[in-house]
């Protein structure tokens, strides 16, 4: 894939993690699972082209997006409103 074809999938991914962030305000527990697929292509870049040290990032923002995808969802099935 050459480097303007990543940046624009990059620039698509982004946009979907802002829609995914709008369902979490939304109150929508699987707006957090969307925000965490999205930073997938953001590893692949640094892996493949960047800093290593921008690589580890993404791990990051997928436990916290999962941990809190898990809860909300948890919560949502318990009656609780966010």
């Amino acid at each position: 894939m050459t480097e303007n074809l990543w940046w624009l999938v990059l620039l698509v991914f982004e946009a979907v993690g802002l829609w995914g962030s709008f369902q979490v305000g939304r109150g929508r527990w699987w707006g957090w699972g969307v925000v965490l697929a999205h930073s997938i292509p953001w590893f692949v870049v640094a892996v493949l082209y960047g800093p290593l040290g921008a690589a580890l990032m993404p791990p990051l923002w997928w436990a916290v997006n999962g941990y809190n995808m898990f809860k909300w969802r948890g919560l949502r099935h318990n009656g609780t409103v966010l």
